[in-house]
Parts: structure tokens; C-alpha cells; sequence
């Protein structure tokens, strides 16, 4: 019999894919700069050519570069010019290039402003914005135009996040984030899985439609896992699903409804068509909002079309008076779920340290902690732990997410994929 190895074995013998893109020119923005150094980021931005980095020394006292900055048709990167620091600066930054481009955005800290896209058509191969180790505090990030690929990762931001064909990891959003349909296929794009991991979301508004993640993309599948989420709504509203043979996952997430309503921890609001993989796997509700209507539910689903399979496993809740789930074992397999009734997310942490979470999530030795031990339920479950990503900025060189099959046959070949940054 062929034998399982675990990745956690083999993870130090794979060979990470990383950008070794070249650059073209260094550029400099200083105080009162002159020559061949720039006082202002636009007019290095003006001034650069695609490829370029452009460095930003902080002003005294930390003054920001008070500007609004627009970055038309070039491959830039927007960098601090202390090594593992950050800049300071108050003003929108709008992106609008072409394809096969790329924009990096690491170690900013904006006082006030948004960064945003201009509208965009298919493009041949998509553009790339990559916002790594930054801080908005008070702003958006809008990058939900077809043709915008994002990797959004180790971010603080006081604002919502909405984007397509994007991955999110480890960041800090005080808003909504909105994974919004790209109405066609992203092309040049070759990932059909998107991944949001990681991030502790605390949204104050949104009301019951949306909640701390809103899914609206039937082009990819899905993989939403160990994200700490506290939310007045919805704590994962499911407007539109990938059918086909790929998988989505909503897995180890730990869910807390603030604010009374009717209010689900998870609503599967879109039809899933026929031809539909869903799990829903080591999950933790916990409801504390206060009063409750007997409809809300941990898990609510829509309309279900056979033939979809739907697995609802090893999911722990507290106080949905309405039970679990409205959907019947007919058409949603339902196995080691558990009621508890002392369960209480961490409100920072999001880990639950109730006796029903601790070790027993799923069995299978594909959701194994990193201690090896069975799974815990929530985000402190599974290989993508949720203290993996956290501190979320902690600056120079790293890698932010590593996609590997949960499990491989000995002797057989792996494919390993990594996002990270090296300036």
C-alpha cells in the first residue's frame, strides 16, 4: 500500500518559485529634494520607467507627503528608504496600467486615502498590485476592476478591501472585505483557487447583507480559512459559488455575530448549481450578540441543486437559538458537529480553548495542527494557523503564503507555490 507523507516532512525539501525580476533605476524622494533626487512621489513617479524603485526618506518628525499620486503604465515599487521601515504620506494613490505590469506598494503608512484602480478591460496578462506591510488608517483599498490581479497581505487597514481575482492574507481590516465577480475569466491569470487566510476582520457596519467576508466571484473557487472574525452581520455571506470539479473550502474560520438581528455565522445566500463541492469544516460560531431570532442559524443555506455535494463537518457553536443549520442531511452531509455551551472565541486571538474545540476538528490527517496533534476547531486548527501570519507587519523579506497539497504519495511529485517579497 502506498503511504502518506506529511507536508510538514517535506516542506523544507521544496524549492520556492520567487520573482526575480530585475530593476531598472533606483529613485530617491527626500525633504526638499533637488536633483537627482525628488522632493514630491509624484514627480518620481513621473520621472521613473517601468521597473523602477523609487525610495522614500521620511520628512522630520515624520510629516507626511501630503499629495494624491497616480501611477499610469509603469512597473514601479514604492518602498521605504530605511530598510524594514516604512514611509509616511496622506493622499490617494490610483493605479492605471497596462498589461503584463506590476505595481508594489510596501511598508506605507497612510494617515488619510485610499488605493484604488482606474476601470480596465480584459487584458492579456492581467495587472499585478501587490500592498504588503502597510497601514491605512483611514481609507480603502479598491482594486474590484476586471484585468486587476492583487495579493493583499500583512496589512492594517481602517477601510473596506474589495478586489477580483485576489489573494488576502494576514492583515487587519476594520471594514468589509469583498471578493467582488470579475464577469469573466481573468486571462494570463492562471490560479483557479483564491485564497483569503489569515486575516482578523472587525466590521461595524454592513447590516445583514454583508458581513466581515462577502464572496460575489462564480469564476474561482474559493478557499476561506483561519480568518478571526467579529462582525454586526454576516460573518461570511456566499453570494455566488464556482461549480465544477475544484473544491471550495471554508474551513477553521472562528465566527462571533456583536450585534443582535437575524444574523447567520455563515449565509450561503447564491444558489449552488448543480456540480457544486462545498465543505464547511472545523468552523467556530459563537453568537453573542444579545438577543436572538430563531431564525438565524450558524450555517444558512439557499438553494441547493442536486447534484451537489455539501459536507458540513466538525463544527462547534454557541447560542444560534435556531440550531446549526437549516439545511437536511438529504441534501447536506452533517457529521461530528457540536453544540457547546461555554465556547467563546478569543476576542483578539479568535482561538477557542472550549474542551469541544481543543482536538476535535476533523480526524483526517489532512487538517493535522502543527503540533501534529488532531485538529483544532478555529483558527488555531490546520497548517495555515492563524498566529502564522500574525504580527502582520513585521517588515523585511518573507513569505506570506504557501500552497501545497495537504497530503502527497511517497515517491510522487508535489507542486509548491509561495507569495513573498524581497526588496
Amino acid at each position: 500500500m502506498k503511504k502518506k507523507c506529511s507536508l510538514l516532512a517535506l516542506v523544507l525539501a521544496t524549492v520556492l518559485a520567487v520573482s526575480t525580476r530585475g530593476y531598472a533605476a533606483d529613485l530617491i524622494v527626500e525633504e526638499n529634494g533637488v536633483l537627482p533626487n525628488y522632493a514630491t512621489i509624484q514627480a518620481a513617479v513621473t520621472a521613473a520607467t517601468s521597473g523602477d524603485r523609487i525610495f522614500v526618506k521620511n520628512k522630520a518628525g515624520n510629516v507626511p507627503y501630503n499629495e494624491n499620486v497616480t501611477i499610469t503604465a509603469k512597473s514601479l515599487s514604492l518602498l521605504a528608504y530605511d530598510p524594514d521601515g516604512v514611509y509616511y504620506v496622506f493622499g490617494n494613490y490610483t493605479i492605471n496600467i497596462t498589461s503584463g505590469q506590476e505595481v508594489n506598494i510596501i511598508g506605507m503608512n497612510n494617515a488619510s486615502g485610499s488605493i484604488s484602480a482606474f476601470a480596465a478591460s480584459t487584458l492579456a496578462n492581467p495587472t499585478r498590485v501587490n500592498i504588503m506591510n502597510s497601514t491605512l488608517q483611514s481609507g480603502n483599498i479598491a482594486l474590484d476592476f476586471l484585468g486587476y490581479v492583487a495579493h493583499v497581505a500583512g496589512n492594517s487597514i481602517n477601510g473596506n478591501v474589495t478586489v477580483r481575482t485576489s489573494t488576502v492574507t494576514g492583515n487587519q481590516i476594520d471594514g468589509i472585505l469583498t471578493i467582488a465577480n470579475p464577469t469573466g475569466a481573468v486571462t494570463g491569470y492562471p490560479e483557479d483557487t483564491l485564497y483569503v487566510v489569515g486575516n482578523r476582520l472587525t466590521t461595524a457596519a454592513g447590516g445583514i447583507s454583508g458581513g466581515g467576508i462577502v464572496w460575489n466571484n462564480n469564476q474561482d473557487y474559493y478557499f476561506i480559512a483561519n480568518n478571526n472574525i467579529r462582525t454586526n452581520a454576516h460573518g461570511i455571506t456566499i453570494s455566488a459559488t464556482k461549480a465544477g470539479s475544484g473544491t471550495n473550502n471554508i474551513e477553521n474560520n472562528s465566527v462571533e455575530r456583536t450585534a443582535a438581528g437575524t444574523i447567520h455565522g455563515i449565509s450561503v445566500s447564491g444558489a449552488l448549481a448543480a456540480g457544486t463541492n462545498l465543505l464547511i469544516r472545523n468552523n467556530a460560531f459563537y453568537d453573542g450578540g444579545g438577543s436572538n431570532s430563531y431564525t438565524e442559524y450558524a450555517v444558512s443555506f439557499g438553494t441547493i441543486t442536486a447534484p451537489s455535494f455539501v459536507n458540513l463537518d466538525y463544527n462547534v457553536w454557541r447560542g444560534y437559538l435556531n440550531g446549526l443549520t437549516n439545511a437536511s442531511t438529504v441534501t447536506v452531509s452533517q457529521t461530528g458537529n457540536a453544540n457547546s455551551g461555554t465556547m467563546d472565541n478569543n476576542d483578539l486571538t479568535g482561538v477557542c480553548s472550549a474542551a469541544e474545540c481543543i482536538n476535535l476538528g476533523s480526524p483526517s490527517t489532512d487538517y493535522t495542527d502543527l503540533d501534529l496533534s488532531r485538529n483544532d476547531v478555529g483558527v488555531a486548527g490546520g497548517s495555515y494557523n492563524y498566529n502564522n501570519f500574525w504580527p502582520n507587519q513585521t517588515g523585511g523579506a518573507r513569505v506570506y503564503l504557501v500552497k501545497t497539497p495537504r497530503t502527497v504519495v511517497q515517491s510522487s511529485t508535489i507542486n509548491a507555490k509561495a507569495d513573498s517579497y524581497d526588496r
